[in-house]
Formats: structure tokens, C-alpha cells, sequence
């Protein structure tokens, strides 16, 4: 546990420049305890009863939190008494940074709110959005390909630089760090004009006119000109005010402004000495306190210590958490099960555990419309392979020797594409002379695949059951289990079936068939009971906790060739001959 937390806050203090230039003061810490996060005072005084899944630290007075609610995760904002300022109804949320705060909801676009909560503006486009600073936010948006490019918006919801970059950090003394195609880093102004080039591999925030960056795994200084004031030396290097925290050969000391050492590299760990004249270190796998001399003057003797704040600092001894005063007395005995993670990264003026928010927004009537179940592709359903050739503009060799055809792959919008299939017997062989041709015969079937970006694979249930109430107007002849795979069977009053096949991995097709398709051999092969009604829910949540009982039997040989046209192996059997004086001219 100590190495973990270790990490984190390691993570956060190299992630960002220096210590305690957070504006309001820590007064409430947040805690676990039995599973549920709490805040208690700098006397150990519980302020707010442990009452929630997550907490962060109060950042301009409010404090994001989480509860459960019918076994959903929803955020909202208390204040200092643990009093919902604005209730928790969001499905995820960010800390509030320059008086705003992102939030998004169900199925929707991130929003910018402020600490009534009033929404500001929703940035509709953004795939993801991170804090305000200096005014700016920056968003992503997202391609078809799942290619992100980051650009900023002002807080009244205007973009003040376009999306252009492939990651970017936050503004600080009015620069901002920005990463190019190439994986390189430099230095944009508020208008988004470069000011230091493109060079390095990874940047800091600027901050007294002083930035980390790093080159071939070696971490410098830069001044705000992006010339160098230590060279590209040292494992790691955090700005600690005047001083250098530095990592060389695993080890960690402090150097100044020119590079040359305060305080040798001699302690496996160590924190900032910030504001204050102590900074932790660890020696010998215990944690204790150093003066800026490098005198050890609160003996190592805590599991873990953090940098002081407000005179005090956390540390933990066994598996509980205390605080002690700058004597090394403690002024809270341990006793708290943990340390909520954003209060380390508000100690180390990192961003947040929630820094970042993504969208929910979904544009599911984009790809529901694609499918006309009575028109597939305007196609009519009596078409058959001549005419649909004619009206696609196809030739027979956009049609395969199997039965089974991909006619055309489509983007949808920027999360979804589709494809769409024939099923039947699109060419035949003349007897005579073996040229090959497009037939008359009509399509047995018709279906089209729904292919999901990564990003967006947790929408698939919103789409099946989208779909499935497509078909409220069908009556449903049989839903259920085959061979590990979801089937549901559809049938209109005219005649046509619709079925919609979910294999385990989360491919979506939903086929319409002509009577000429076999259809009554998959309704018998479901495992389920029949069942028949209008707009039945069988959600993606339902199958997927089918239990092994609702399994059918194991099939045998002749079942196992029975398959969705889909489902069919692209095998190139003989291409069936024809002979042309006994069909009619033009077959």
C-alpha cells in the first residue's frame, strides 16, 4: 500500500511544477472508513460522516462526490457541512477550477456549470474536456478513425483555438504545453501561435517562468524564452520555489537555479519542501522529516509523510492515517483507513483526480435510421440480383462465389460504420461456354452489421434495444440462446421476418429475410420458450447474464451448419452451371 500511494503521489508532484499554489486553504481532509469517504478537520474532528463512494478536496469551496443511487453512480457538490449544493444527478463530473466545473449527463454533452449550478454552455462536439485554467478549457474531438485532436474554449463557450493538437496541458503564465503529430512537445500562446518549438519529449506548466521538460529520458529547466537554465541531466526534477527537488542514480537531493547540488542526492524518496522549511524524505524504508541544510530533524519513523501544509502534514504508521505537527507530535493519531487521492494532488497543485470528463452523447437515430427494414438500402424486396446490380451500379464481381455478399461499408457518424450484405445466389455459370453471370434469383436475405468504435462498444445495448423497439409494430416469434450467441426473431404482418443476432464479443446484425430464407430451422435451434408480443426488452444486460442452465443441448453436426447467413464460411463452392435453353432469355 505505501508503494502505492507512494506512486500516485510521485505521479503528481513530477506531473506538475511545485507546491501549495492552490488558492483556498485545507481545512477538511477527506477519509475512508469502512468503504465510505467522510471529511475530518485538522483536529481529527469528523466534519462529514463517511457517506460516499468518492470524494475530492474542496476546490473553490465545493467538493465533488459521488453516492449510489439504484446501484448507479451519480456526482454532485456539498459544502463544508456536507450539504448538497448541487444534488448528485450526474454521471460523471469534474472538480470546479476558475468558479466552473464540467458535468456530464445521460446521454449527453459535456456542460459547463458554475457553482449554482447553472449551465454556462455545452460544448456539443467535444469527445473530452478538462479543467478551466487561465480561463481556458481544453477539449477533444474525435474522428472516425478514433483519432483525437485537442484544442481550448473560453467560458462563455467559444473556441479560442481550434482542435489541432494530439494531447495538450494546461495554461499557466499564459503559455500552455502542446504535443504534435510526431509525438513532440512545445509552447503555444493564448491565441495558439507556437513560441517554443517543437523538441521535446515531454513538457511541464510554466510556472514563475520556469518549466520542466524532458529529452531523451533526461529531465532540464527551461525559462520562458525556451532556453535551458539546467540541461537535460537528471531522472526527475520538480520545481520546489527557489530550488530543485532532482532524482539522479535513483536518488534523491535538491539543486539550485544553476544545477549545482544544495542538498546531495543520498534518500531513496523525498517531497518539496514548498513553503515550509521541512520536506519529507525516506531513508532506510521509513519516512521522516529534513531542514534545507539536508539535517534530518523529525526522525524517520512513518510508513509514509507527505509535505507540510497549514503546519501540519499527513503520515501514516502501519495501515492508518494521522497528522503530525512540525515537532513530529501528533496532533491526530492515525486511525483513518486511507487519504482520498485529490487532496494529494491539491497539496502538490496537480490538477485533480477528476480533471477530466468524456462525453455520453450518442447520436443512436443516426444509426437506426440506416435500416429500412421494408426498403433495405431502397432497395425493394423483390429486387433480384440483375436489377439490384442495376440500381447499386454492381458489377458480378462485386459479388462473391459463396452466397454470401458485402456490398457496400459505410461511415455512419464519427463512432459508428456500417456494412451491408446480400444472401443468396448472385452468379451462375453458363453450361456451355462457363461465363459467368449476375442471376434473376431475389436475395434470400439482407443484413448490416453495426461496427462501434472502441470508445463508444458501452453504447451497444442502447443500439440492440434501440432496434428492438424499431420492431414495437412486429410480433416477436422467439428470442433467446444459440451456440453462445443472442437471436431474436421478428415477424411483420405482411409476411417478413427481421432477426437480430448478438454474438458474445458484441457484433450487432440485424438481417431481414425473404420467405425464400430458412428461417423456421434457427427459430427451432433458439433456447427459449416461444414468446410473442410487441416491443419485448431484451436488453445487451440480459443476455450477457444468461445463465449456463439457458444453454441448449449440445448440437449436433447437422445443427452446427445451420447459421445465420453471416455466419456462412467465404469457401468458393462450384459455381453453379445453368442451362440456358431451359430458363427464360436474360437469366
Amino acid at each position: 500500500m505505501k508503494k502505492i500511494i507512494y506512486s500516485i503521489v510521485l505521479l503528481v508532484i513530477v506531473s506538475s511544477c511545485s507546491l501549495f499554489n492552490s488558492k483556498d486553504k485545507i481545512e477538511l481532509i477527506p477519509f475512508l472508513q469502512k468503504g465510505k469517504y467522510g471529511y475530518f478537520d485538522l483536529n481529527g474532528k469528523i466534519a462529514i460522516n463517511p457517506q460516499f463512494e468518492n470524494a475530492s478536496a474542496f476546490r473553490n469551496g465545493l467538493a465533488l462526490v459521488s453516492v449510489l443511487n439504484n446501484n448507479e453512480l451519480k456526482w454532485g457538490f456539498i459544502d463544508n457541512h456536507g450539504k448538497f449544493v448541487i444534488n448528485a444527478v450526474y454521471m460523471s463530473a469534474t472538480v470546479f477550477q476558475d468558479d466552473l466545473a464540467w458535468v456530464v449527463s445521460e446521454n449527453s454533452s459535456p456542460s459547463a456549470i458554475n457553482k449554482d449550478g447553472e449551465v454556462q454552455f455545452t460544448q456539443k462536439d467535444a469527445s473530452e474536456v478538462r479543467l478551466f485554467s487561465e480561463n481556458l478549457a481544453a477539449y477533444s474531438i474525435t474522428d472516425s478513425l478514433d483519432s483525437s485532436s485537442w484544442g481550448f474554449v473560453d467560458k462563455s463557450g467559444i473556441t479560442s483555438i481550434m482542435p489541432q493538437f494530439s494531447d495538450v496541458g494546461y495554461f499557466s503564465d499564459d503559455k500552455c504545453a502542446v504535443q504534435n503529430k510526431d509525438g513532440k512537445w512545445g509552447y503555444i500562446d493564448k491565441t495558439g501561435k507556437i513560441i517554443i518549438n517543437y523538441q521535446f519529449d515531454s513538457a511541464s506548466k510554466f510556472e514563475n517562468g520556469k518549466a520542466i521538460v524532458a529529452l531523451d529520458n533526461k529531465r532540464g529547466v527551461i525559462d520562458s524564452s525556451g532556453k535551458y537554465l539546467i540541461n537535460p541531466q537528471f531522472d526527475y526534477i520538480i520545481i520546489d520555489d527557489d530550488l530543485f527537488l532532482i532524482t539522479q542514480d535513483n536518488k534523491v537531493g535538491w539543486c539550485d537555479a544553476d544545477g549545482k547540488f544544495v542538498i546531495n542526492p543520498q534518500f531513496d524518496k523525498g517531497f518539496n519542501f514548498g513553503k515550509f522549511d521541512l520536506a519529507a524524505i525516506e531513508s532506510g524504508e521509513k519516512f521522516g522529516y529534513i531542514d534545507p541544510l539536508g539535517k534530518i530533524v523529525i526522525n524517520p519513523q512513518f510508513d509514509f509523510a507527505t509535505s507540510f501544509f497549514e503546519g501540519t502534514a499527513i503520515v501514516k504508521l502501519g495501515d492508518k492515517f494521522g497528522l503530525i505537527d512540525k515537532d513530529g507530535k501528533y496532533k491526530v493519531n492515525p486511525q483513518f483507513d486511507d487519504i482520498g487521492n485529490d487532496l494529494f494532488c491539491y497539496l502538490y497543485d496537480y490538477n485533480s483526480t477528476y480533471d477530466s470528463v468524456k462525453t455520453d452523447y450518442f447520436d443512436i437515430n443516426s444509426i437506426l435510421n440506416i435500416i429500412d427494414f421494408d426498403s433495405p438500402e431502397s432497395l425493394n424486396l423483390n429486387d433480384n440480383f440483375q436489377t439490384i446490380a442495376t440500381k447499386l451500379n454492381l458489377t458480378k464481381e462485386d459479388f462473391s462465389y459463396s452466397k454470401y455478399h458485402l456490398i457496400s461499408s459505410k461511415e455512419i457518424n464519427d463512432i459508428a460504420t456500417y456494412e451491408f450484405y446480400l444472401y443468396g445466389n448472385a452468379i451462375a455459370s453458363n453450361a456451355y461456354n462457363y461465363d459467368s453471370f449476375i442471376t434473376k434469383e431475389i436475395p434470400e436475405a439482407y443484413t448490416f452489421k453495426i461496427l462501434l468504435n472502441e470508445n463508444s462498444s458501452d453504447k451497444l445495448e442502447s443500439v440492440l434495444n434501440g432496434f428492438i423497439d424499431k420492431l414495437k409494430n412486429y410480433d416477436l416469434v422467439k428470442k433467446g440462446i444459440y451456440q453462445g450467441n443472442y437471436y431474436s426473431v421478428y415477424k411483420s404482418k405482411n409476411g417478413i421476418y427481421v432477426g437480430i443476432y448478438l454474438n458474445y464479443d458484441g457484433k450487432l446484425e440485424i438481417t431481414i429475410c425473404n420467405p425464400s430464407f430458412d428461417i423456421a430451422t434457427i427459430i427451432n435451434l433458439i433456447s427459449s420458450e416461444d414468446v410473442s408480443g410487441d416491443g419485448y426488452e431484451y436488453g445487451y444486460d440480459a443476455y450477457m447474464n444468461e445463465g449456463e442452465e439457458d444453454m441448449p443441448y449440445e448440437p449436433s453436426e447437422y445443427e452446427n451448419n445451420i447459421q445465420w447467413p453471416s455466419q456462412y464460411e467465404d469457401d468458393y463452392p462450384e459455381v453453379e452451371t445453368v442451362d440456358t435453353a431451359a430458363v427464360e432469355p436474360g437469366y
